[in-house]
């Protein structure tokens, strides 16, 4: 019996949940005397035993008259909770993963310290650059191109399409041999680059006091720095990038 008391200890159970548990199991039915007895835990305890198993799903009771009888669920019950269980805590960690990031963005870090964050999800590259676009600063980039599609795919292309259908600047040298164009998108200028001569596995954006850098290599991984000295000097070399990009193409 110690034995199953701690293997369900394991599993989360407390050592009286688990003596409880049991000797509803052995018992099959039974009022909180008798479970109390088997148990070997005083009756107040039990009540409340009683109630967090029920709260678990591993336990019912049924009235009669004025006295109540419980029962322990199957076995089986318990691994269907403890998936309910697991579902519940995948809910909340990319609830929390998604919600870390609006809680970063007003977390103070000091008056004069740059403040950093890190993302790697889809969902958290989204969100970082609709923050930048709804912030309407100018964007200067550029980017690995090749990489950004081979690892996030047309649908992410579609996504970065619509999200800079604003009035905000964009300019953006790209790192492919593939045609590109900016449709009918006038706030876009886009220069191009061959991987013959510049190759970047990921991507480096500034706008406004932020500097973010990507990497496309193999996973999401982003890197946002808000700092105005770190932003305004990423800003002049890339500035300098673009308007050798622009020489090179002869513009």
């Amino acid at each position: 019996m110690k034995s199953l008391i701690s293997r369900l200890e394991q599993l989360g159970f407390s050592e009286k949940e688990s003596a409880v548990y049991l000797a509803l199991l052995q018992l099959g039915k039974a009022n909180v005397t008798v479970i109390a007895r088997k148990s070997n835990i005083n009756r107040a305890t039990v009540y409340n035993v009683l109630e967090t198993l029920k709260q678990k799903g591993l336990v019912i009771f049924i009235q009669k008259g004025e006295e109540r009888y419980y029962t322990a669920e199957p076995p089986e019950r318990l691994v269907t909770a403890l998936k309910i269980q697991a579902d519940v805590l995948k809910e909340k960690i990319e609830l929390a993963d998604d919600l870390k990031l609006s809680l970063q963005a007003i977390k103070s870090t000091g008056s004069s310290a740059p403040k950093i964050r890190y993302i790697e999800t889809l969902d958290g590259l989204q969100l970082m650059r609709r923050e930048f676009e709804e912030r309407g600063d100018d964007i200067l980039q550029i980017v690995g191109y090749d990489n950004f599609l081979k690892l996030l795919g047309d649908s992410e292309k579609s996504n970065r399409k619509e999200s800079i259908k604003t009035k905000t600047h964009v300019r953006s040298i790209l790192v492919t041999d593939r045609e590109v164009t900016t449709g009918n998108l006038s706030n876009i200028e886009i220069l191009q680059i061959s991987p013959s001569l510049f190759i970047t596995p990921g991507e480096m954006t500034v706008a406004g006091d932020r500097l973010v850098l990507f990497s496309y290599a193999e996973n999401i991984i982003a890197i946002e720095i808000t700092s105005k000295a770190i932003a305004d000097t990423a800003r002049a070399t890339l500035e300098l990038a673009w308007q050798e990009v622009k020489r090179l193409s002869g513009f």
